[in-house]
């Protein structure tokens, strides 16, 4: 199912027109200069931080460490052993559960 031909051509006119507009459309200097403005200032910044981060990746410092204070280090071993010890006690509970059927109420295990 295709359009009629003046709608197809009505369309492809009013397109043709907003390029004409679009092509004779300028801006104002003011608008002009504040975008070119940020833009050199975005472009400095951005060099900026990247000639910091080639520098800092030319400096050999010896090996990476990392440092923590002791109660965020605390925190999360805590963090670890416990997630550990709920997954243990959990896969216990599971099988015993999963080798036991509930008869008479009372669990008799296979």
């Amino acid at each position: 199912m295709m359009p009629a031909p003046e709608t197809v051509d009505s369309w492809q006119g009013s397109i043709m027109e907003m390029k004409e507009k679009i092509r004779s459309f300028e801006l104002s200097p003011e608008f002009k200069s504040m975008g070119e403005s940020k833009l050199n200032n975005l472009k400095s910044w951005f060099d900026e931080r990247l000639d910091k981060a080639i520098k800092a990746s030319e400096e050999d410092d010896g090996p990476f460490e990392v440092s923590a204070s002791p109660a965020i280090l605390h925190r999360f071993t805590a963090g670890i052993v416990s997630y550990f010890l709920t997954s243990f006690v959990y896969s216990l509970w599971l099988r015993f559960f999963t080798h036991c059927f509930k008869s008479r109420s009372t669990y008799v295990c296979l």
